[in-house]
């Protein structure tokens, strides 16, 4: 597994980051600490959540007692609240699910509209929170998620309040570059947002997509071209079952240029689907 800078936090994160929000899907906690543990055994020790995703904090708390902490790099997501008081609950609480009594990562999540942004950045809120968490070593760095405008990206971004970014940016969906151009010159981290599912359901894809990525499959031809790009540092992937790795796991250790197989393929798409690149 390939391992990069998260900008200035200064965490080595893997190229691919368990996205644990399908956690909860199998009814059978033992399918999902083999997930966890299928993950974990590949080199990929950083793990997102959030307060959101249903269960999936609490499971996680059981599932990790079975690692070493230290050995982990976990990430929760806790919307904007109005007051710091109520923040410190959220915090709290989240910890208490995961039974840590720290992360290394917490985002702000979905920071979507400049109403989000205000509610997030209000003097005495949120924010107040977390910085008071920092001091007290509950957490590590701060970063945000969006799934807004690449206007609203990068006017969160612009702030100076965050040392990460997780966004969305895929081959066919490239309108978020100038964000991405911009957190680089900040020297943030960027986490880009399930790219097999919301990049194309490229783990469904239409035949002839698959013939034209061919001799790769789209999900390793996508997140080929997005390791291709040195601003990135982690490629969330939020895999259900075990066997789910497979395809992703191809991509784990080949974080170089392109090779000309691979530009090759990426023309083919282009080619037949140039019209998407930015819709």
């Amino acid at each position: 597994m390939k391992y990069r800078r998260f900008g200035k936090t200064e965490l080595r994160l893997p190229v691919l980051t368990f996205g644990a929000m399908q956690v909860p899907v199998p009814e059978d906690e033992n399918k999902a600490a083999e997930t966890t543990r299928c993950a974990i055994q590949a080199g990929i020790n950083h793990i997102e959540t959030a307060q959101g995703y249903g269960t999936s904090e609490e499971r996680l708390g059981r599932i990790l007692k079975d690692y070493r902490r230290e050995d982990l790099i976990i990430t929760t997501k806790i919307g904007p609240v109005a007051t710091r008081d109520e923040m410190w609950k959220r915090i709290e609480t989240s910890l208490n699910r995961l039974q840590m009594t720290s992360i290394e990562n917490l985002d702000i999540h979905g920071i979507n509209t400049y109403a989000g942004l205000e509610l997030t950045l209000r003097k005495g809120g949120c924010m107040e929170a977390v910085r008071e968490a920092i001091d007290q070593k509950v957490v590590g760095h701060i970063g945000f998620s969006g799934h807004a405008s690449c206007e609203v990206i990068l006017a969160t971004l612009n702030t100076g309040e965050f040392e990460s970014v997780n966004l969305h940016y895929y081959y066919f969906f490239q309108r978020n570059l100038p964000a991405i151009r911009r957190a680089a010159e900040l020297d943030m981290g960027i986490l880009i947002i399930s790219p097999s599912d919301k990049g194309g359901l490229l783990y469904r894809p239409p035949d002839k997509l698959k013939e034209l990525a061919a001799p790769f499959t789209p999900i390793e031809l996508n997140h080929r071209w997005l390791l291709n790009q040195p601003e990135i540092t982690t490629l969330t992937v939020g895999c259900t079952y075990a066997s789910e790795w497979e395809d992703h796991l191809l991509v784990g250790d080949r974080d170089g240029l392109l090779t000309p197989e691979e530009m090759a393929a990426l023309k083919r798409w282009n080619e037949q689907y140039k019209t998407l690149g930015d819709s």
